[in-house]
């Protein structure tokens, strides 16, 4: 079976827009901001721990906590205060654990766009 030059053509374009974006997760994952802000997790909307964010960020938060009964992946949603254009709001997104290691947990935000860039105009 061979490809013909429209599937080539299509296939190509296909490749260039998934490293595009992969390109652009990557550089989202690069704007976080220095913190030490009190945070609760949920797991199925029950408190499971209160612990410190060391990093926020347009994508996730960077939390040090005990995860270790969690399965990796997991998805839970993350309260904090922070202040945004001098008042102070609070946040529940839902997150997801990317990686932990040394008692520090990646979060990830299920939906980076939707309260991101306000996060990043955080004073906090």
């Amino acid at each position: 079976m061979t490809l013909t030059e429209l599937e080539k053509t299509m296939l190509t374009n296909e490749v260039a827009l998934v490293e595009d974006s992969h390109l652009q997760n990557e550089c989202a994952l690069t704007i976080r901001k220095e913190t030490n802000i009190p945070i609760t997790i949920y797991c199925h909307s029950f408190p499971y721990l209160v612990c410190r964010a060391r990093e926020l960020g347009s994508d996730g938060i960077l939390v040090d906590g005990d995860f270790t009964n969690l399965p990796a992946h997991a998805f839970l949603e993350a309260e904090f205060s922070n202040k945004v254009n001098g008042e102070s709001r609070r946040f529940r997104l839902p997150v997801y654990i990317d990686g932990i290691k040394s008692g520090v947990a990646n979060l990830l935000f299920a939906f980076p766009g939707e309260s991101g860039m306000e996060l990043m105009t955080a004073t906090g």
